[in-house]
């Protein structure tokens, strides 16, 4: 049957080579073949008897004719000329709608070596390489823990459309039965392209003392290839494709491919994965960060216990003016904010670029760049600058402020550069947007400000106001972010997507893992982000506060001149 279905696939592509009067040779060759066996040029039968009945070791029923050695021949010879598959094509990466579907399109990865053995044919393929992926939509759900037979939370996850190319360095098929030509030994290239394919699976985090130690895709993941068109080239009998082209086509579509496919996603997420997770646990219980020791200064230090101009001033501020009230802070923030209780900075000068290596995938690296935060005007608490207590931390001061709401975006870019053995091609760059709500927020930071209480006393009350002198009088090394906590209870966390096409899945897949993560391992939230505060931040202001008192320190401090006397009366 499969002989039957290539020999009239064919045909019919003959009879448009037939009618290339240029194509001389192979055309040629057809009539030939093509005489033998419909009758168009005639066919010689060997009629010596010994010679039949030796022959008919070797019949073959084709379409319903019993035909002999030189039959059989004229046939290969038409399958020779005529043993053309479908090529496996690329998609037009050009035409493919949105950056990460053209990303897609553009990087090529590659599939371990593939061996089978199928009614009696070995077939191994080797050196195997895609491209020209596509993705028409992803879905995707959040799965809370349960109380049934596999009790973990996850994420599922569906791509639909998914549609590839690939092409093998080396194909080999081998069959030990003695055909007419000998035993199949066929060495060559193989080439094929699948499309409507689908993926369903779940991405399932085991759970250990609150903390998240291992990922799995789940054991019911499937990869269903609607179609596949193979090409084959090679020696003649690679050329003779008829005798296993089905049989590896079947293979390759309804068992090798998804079974290969489904094995190097698992082991990325099982591998990968749950080394991620491994590094950020460790970083959580590492938590909370202590607050720096407070350096040793030098006996002219200023104890700020015992400053009578910071003791005012706090009343001041913290008394009188409060949070509350005309003269409030609330007030005062929303006349900088033209009532709007929210900023706008520019964090890209600020925050260094988070980069993260993905084992012998790719590098991924995030840069911020606007951040908005709303809700400045709802303080319920706030103290600045206020000495401590003790004795240790006396060169230090302390402020809190508390929100009665919180909330905050952050504009991200992703920038994912393929590198390793696995996947290949240019950089992919995506912008996101991180938009988080929180309430009961409050921020808690401790600064180190050594002053050389003697300079500080030398300087006259105009000289007080200019900060490139007040800069001078503080002590080298002696100003730093000695500790920064943030509390919060999170009421939302999203990703927003900022293109559209396969970015919205996305945006969706994102948003579902984070509640992965605030749902089911909310008590490890509230660390994880008090943590981030401690630490990353704390040391990005800790090197922007050094930096601009080095600049002001480094500036000019002149006195502004006294005012004019007053006019002399006539």
């Amino acid at each position: 049957p499969q002989a039957e279905g290539v020999y009239m696939r064919n045909r019919r592509r003959a009879t448009a080579t037939l009618a290339d009067e240029s194509n001389v040779p192979c055309r040629n060759c057809m009539l030939q073949g093509l005489g033998a066996m419909e009758g168009v040029c005639p066919s010689r039968r060997n009629d010596a008897p010994n010679a039949g009945m030796r022959n008919r070791r070797h019949v073959k029923r084709f379409r319903g004719d019993v035909v002999g050695p030189r039959q059989i021949c004229a046939r290969l010879f038409v399958l020779l000329c005529l043993s053309v598959g479908v090529e496996a094509t690329g998609a037009d990466c050009a035409k493919t709608a949105g950056p990460l579907n053209k990303w897609l399109c553009a990087v090529s990865f590659t599939l371990p070596d593939m061996h089978f053995t199928a009614s009696g044919f070995t077939i191994s393929l080797s050196g195997t390489h895609c491209s020209s992926l596509q993705v028409d939509q992803i879905d995707s759900a959040l799965i809370p823990q349960s109380s049934g037979a596999d009790s973990r939370a996850g994420v599922s996850v569906k791509l639909n459309g998914i549609s590839f190319s690939c092409s093998t360095a080396h194909l080999n098929v081998q069959h030990a039965t003695v055909w007419p030509l000998g035993p199949i030994k066929a060495d060559g290239e193989a080439s094929f392209g699948v499309s409507g394919t689908a993926f369903n699976s779940k991405v399932l985090l085991t759970e250990k003392d609150g903390l998240a130690v291992a990922s799995d895709l789940s054991d019911d993941t499937s990869l269903h290839i609607e179609t596949l068109d193979l090409h084959l080239e090679g020696n003649v009998w690679v050329k003779i494709a008829s005798l296993f082209e089905g049989i590896l086509h079947d293979y390759l579509k309804n068992k090798l491919l998804p079974t290969e496919i489904v094995k190097v996603v698992s082991g990325l997420v099982h591998t990968n994965g749950t080394q991620a997770l491994g590094v950020l646990d460790q970083w959580v219980l590492s938590l909370p960060y202590a607050p720096l020791p407070e350096p040793s200064l030098p006996a002219a230090a200023l104890d700020w216990r015992q400053s009578d101009a910071l003791a005012m001033a706090d009343y001041i501020l913290n008394d009188v003016v409060g949070c509350r009230g005309p003269l409030g802070l609330d007030a005062i923030v929303d006349s900088l904010t033209d009532r709007s209780g929210a900023v706008s900075v520019n964090a890209s000068s600020i925050v260094p670029t988070i980069r993260v290596e993905v084992p012998g995938l790719a590098t991924v690296a995030v840069d911020v760049g606007m951040v908005n935060i709303s809700g400045l005007d709802e303080f319920s608490l706030f103290k600045l600058l206020v000495p401590n207590a003790s004795a240790a931390e006396r060169h230090s001061l302390h402020s809190t402020a508390t929100f009665a709401s919180f909330a905050a975006s952050l504009d991200v870019r992703v920038n994912v550069t393929p590198a390793g053995e696995k996947l290949h091609g240019s950089s992919l760059v995506e912008d996101f947007r991180l938009a988080v709500k929180a309430k009961a927020t409050t921020l808690d930071a401790t600064l180190l400000v050594g002053v050389n209480r003697t300079a500080l006393a030398s300087l006259d009350a105009l000289s007080a106001l200019q900060p490139g002198c007040l800069a001078r009088t503080l002590l080298p090394s002696a100003v730093g972010v000695r500790s920064l906590e943030l509390h919060t209870s999170l009421d939302g966390i999203a990703v927003l997507a900022r293109g559209g096409g396969l970015e919205l899945g996305v945006d969706t897949l994102l948003d579902n893992a984070l509640l992965l993560l605030t749902d089911s391992f909310a008590a490890s939230i509230p660390k994880a982000i008090n943590g981030v505060f401690g630490g990353p931040i704390r040391g990005m202001l800790d090197g922007v506060l050094k930096r601009a008192v080095a600049s002001l320190t480094n500036s000019t401090c002149v006195a502004p001149p006294p005012p004019a006397p007053p006019p002399s009366s006539p």
